[in-house]
């Protein structure tokens, strides 16, 4: 029991908050053999190792699948170059294999790059990529090359 005093007059709001009493349960519970557990005393650490080490073990794999990924994509990025460039080339190996036929099976390296927009390094790789292959064969006279269709 409490007492409220009330010093001035006028009108004046109590809250009363009521709690339930376990003086009957704790009685009933002292007249029994069972042990109770309190949870909140008996704290173990073992659940929170555990939790941990999941939680590390995830945190890993997520960035070991990361990293596989993006190996993954730079792989797929550089094999659709590769074969943009082979086609490009090869795109452009037709079109220089025309010219040759065109100009009768022979013709020089030097008129080829003049007819193509391509740059010299490009036309050469072109050319010892056709030789390469037995399509064409390249004779060297003086600073310029003879392109002849075998």
């Amino acid at each position: 029991t409490e007492s409220v005093s009330i010093k001035d007059e006028g009108d004046y709001v109590v809250d009363l908050i009521l709690f339930p009493s376990f003086e009957e349960e704790e009685e009933l519970l002292g007249e029994t053999d069972i042990e109770v557990v309190d949870p909140l005393e008996e704290v173990s650490y073992v659940n929170y190792i555990i939790g941990g080490v999941f939680f590390i073990f995830a945190i890993g794999l997520s960035v070991f699948a990361y990293l596989k990924y993006k190996r993954f994509l730079v792989k797929i990025k550089k094999d659709i170059e590769e074969t943009m460039q082979s086609k490009e080339v090869v795109a452009e190996s037709k079109k220089v294999l025309d010219f040759i036929k065109q100009q009768g099976g022979r013709t020089t390296q030097k008129e080829i790059r003049d007819k193509f927009p391509s740059s010299e390094a490009k036309i050469s790789l072109i050319i010892s990529e056709l030789e390469h292959k037995g399509i064409i064969k390249k004779i060297k006279k003086g600073r310029g090359n003879i392109i002849v269709l075998k």
